[in-house]
């Protein structure tokens, strides 16, 4: 269990680093070239086509996933009748967005000409999307790892193009960026086809499953929301150049976030099997995965608060340094979007998404509130500490009713051994902020305490430090006996 979850996750990760990286890539270029008002145009863009995809992909993946990971030619059949389905969905949700837009009016010509645009790559996305699932349901995860490599290389193909163009414009950028998805859906659509055959549609399934993931309609609709709400928020009571500083924190952030959801990727089949067939084991994979989680997002969240400042004048230029306060608060959240992958995912498979939507939705008016009461005093750094309210109340109630299936209790002696190497670690790392040697020397100090004490407190399971020595050995043995 504990090898195919770390060969899963290592995979998965590949994948979403490729993703993400490239992804940041694009983002930074467009901001360096471009400045802080395409920026804005091209970050709202892009939050209004991710809205859209909350309703076109309707949960289905999910279903997918849940349905397909038992038996490949199921998967095989669920993909075909759930890829026509999300296809309808995205053209009627396409055309449905861009009545609203045009009859709203709320921006200017050229950035609604910007989301108008954006919005066509919910098709593509749509599709890889379903084809990613059944990667997933069936296990191979290599492939999802395939087309986000193909997708990285067509848009530093893209990114190429931007830096030695000289008057490139956002429009032409879009167009790199929608035709790089383009090409990844096609790819995957066809590595799915050579392994399925026997194509029929089924409108029972058709019914069947969008009764059943309903509820992630509005799910991810307010997963998106929250995410994105401070985005929409700035763009109605302030200017496009304000969005795109917020958004500058806000790519950092989400870089960062590939390491829960290469996580959440490799997980959920698994989670899917240990809970029908092996409640002990599920419980057991719960508590580690929780445990490592804490442990990760406490290495990595001092890390940027510390280095903040050096590296938004890294990535960026001198004029993003105003978006250094939402970035130290954006990072903090991480550590609710770490924690909330095994409680998501068990509430989940006991039924209770729909329990999750009304999570969410309590986030999302947390993070309104924020926003609306905030705004007008802290300027767009509200939009941060209303996405840190409001997952930590999705995860605070997530958590309450995970309670009811498996207590944490269990986990409170080791959960204590690693706040204190927080403590013990980081103390000493944010200490050193006030001396006169680099943010990034500080850092490392930091990093290197908090993991020093997390050893000497044995926070980590015996077990599995038995594992991990044991595989150590036997590579070893195995790499000697090649020499």
């Amino acid at each position: 269990m504990l090898r195919r979850l770390v060969e899963n996750s290592i995979a998965s990760l590949a994948a979403t680093l490729l993703l993400r990286l490239s992804s940041m890539a694009l983002f930074i270029v467009i901001a360096r070239k471009l400045g802080e008002e395409a920026t804005g145009m091209f970050s709202l863009a892009t939050t209004y086509s991710l809205i859209c995809t909350a309703i076109a992909f309707w949960g289905l993946d999910q279903w997918l996933i849940t349905k397909g990971s038992h038996d490949s030619q199921v998967a095989g059949q669920y993909w075909f009748n759930l890829g026509v389905v999300r296809l309808l969905l995205s053209v009627v949700t396409i055309a449905l967005f861009a009545m609203l837009v045009s009859a709203l009016q709320i921006y200017a010509p050229a950035t609604t000409q910007i989301i108008l645009l954006m919005s066509l790559t919910l098709i593509p996305d749509s599709l890889d999307d379903i084809c990613q699932a059944y990667f997933i349901a069936v296990e191979r995860m290599s492939y999802i790892t395939l087309t986000s490599f193909i997708l990285a290389i067509f848009r530093i193909a893209g990114i190429a193009v931007i830096l030695l163009a000289q008057n490139i414009t956002i429009v032409a950028v879009t167009w790199v960026f929608l035709s790089a998805n383009l090409a990844r859906s096609f790819i995957g659509v066809w590595l799915v086809y050579r392994r399925v055959t026997g194509f029929r549609l089924d409108f029972k399934l058709w019914g069947e499953s969008l009764r059943w993931a309903f509820p992630f309609v509005f799910i991810n609709a307010t997963v998106i929301l929250e995410a994105r709400l401070g985005t929409v928020f700035i763009s109605l009571q302030a200017t496009e150049r304000e969005v795109g500083l917020y958004s500058a924190a806000m790519n950092i952030v989400t870089g960062l976030q590939m390491l829960p959801r290469a996580f959440r990727t490799s997980i959920s089949p698994l989670m899917s099997r240990l809970y029908v067939h092996d409640k002990e084991a599920f419980a057991r994979l719960y508590y580690r995965s929780t445990l490592y989680l804490l442990m990760l997002a406490f290495g990595i969240i001092p890390i940027i608060i510390i280095v903040a400042p050096d590296l938004m004048l890294l990535l960026y230029k001198a004029s993003f340094l105003p978006a250094t306060l939402s970035l130290q608060l954006l990072v903090i959240s991480i550590l609710f979007r770490f924690l909330n992958i095994p409680s998501s995912r068990l509430l989940v498979l006991a039924g209770r998404q729909s329990l999750l939507a009304w999570f969410m939705v309590a986030g999302l008016v947390g993070n309104m509130v924020v926003c609306l009461g905030w705004m007008s005093r802290l300027g767009f750094a509200a939009a941060a500490v209303g996405e840190l309210v409001s997952m930590g109340i999705y995860y605070v109630l997530s958590m309450i009713v995970a309670q009811a299936y498996v207590p944490m209790a269990y986990l409170f002696p080791r959960l204590g051994r690693v706040f204190l190497a927080l403590t013990l670690g980081w103390g000493i790392g944010v200490i050193l902020t006030a001396t006169s040697f680099s943010v990034w020397l500080n850092a490392a100090i930091g990093f290197v305490l908090y993991t020093g004490s997390l050893c000497l407190l044995r926070a980590v399971p015996g077990e599995d430090v038995a594992r991990v020595q044991q595989w150590v050995a036997h590579r070893m043995t195995f790499i000697k006996g090649k020499i």
